[in-house]
Parts: structure tokens; sequence; C-alpha cells
């Protein structure tokens, strides 16, 4: 069975943390597109707005949680990217901003761990 390869629009200063190696976490809703998703599959990342500039990204671990509070709080915060004079409550009210509470209870909110594979410019 072949690995998945998933694709991600995301901003300049969450790329540039996974580049570095500094957000080995990812956050995002169980919805239907990553129900799927599991150990090994590929993750390409696409800077916006300039979408030329890629990296690619596996997934070495996905845990599932029913919501984000008990996510965030399971991992440190440094593991997403996270500045650590942040409080869990910033995160989720962060989160909050482009997911609903509805969304998040309905689907779950998944943590997939990554390590960088192939950068690319």
């Amino acid at each position: 069975m072949h690995n998945a390869i998933f694709h991600f629009r995301i901003a300049g200063k969450p790329f540039i943390k996974i580049v570095n190696g500094s957000k080995i976490r990812i956050v995002k809703l169980d919805d239907d597109k990553l129900k799927r998703i599991k150990y090994g599959d590929l993750i390409v990342f696409e800077k916006l707005p300039d979408i030329e500039r890629r990296i690619t990204t596996r997934v070495i671990d996905v845990q599932k949680f029913n919501c984000f509070e008990n996510l965030y709080s399971h991992y440190a915060l440094r593991e997403f990217g996270i500045d650590e004079n942040k409080t869990i409550r910033d995160v989720v009210k962060g989160m909050y901003k482009t997911h609903s509470r509805a969304q998040e209870l309905e689907n779950g909110v998944l943590c997939i761990k990554i390590e960088l594979v192939w950068p690319s410019s």
C-alpha cells in the first residue's frame, strides 16, 4: 500500500519554523480530508503567498483529541512553534479565530508530528 501525499498552504512564519525544526507538530481538524492520514504519509507545505516555495515532511505520529485544549495540554507548546510565554488558553483562543467550537466538537482535532524530508525553493 502506498503512502498518501497531502498538500497544505501555510503562512510564512509557520513555514520557516518547520524548515528550521522549531515546529514539529501541526494541528488540524479531523475532517474528511484527514480521516485517512497515517504514519509514513507525506505532507507538502506550500508557503503563502508564494506557493512556489515548498517543503516536504513525513508524518511520524498522529494522535486524535476531542478538543484543542486537551491536545495542547498533552505536549510542550514549543513543539508547535509556539512561544513559551503563551498559555494554552491563549493558543486555544487563537484557534477559534479560524475554527469554530462546533467544528472542533463535531470533528475532533489531530496532532500530527512531522519530520522534514525535503526543502525546495
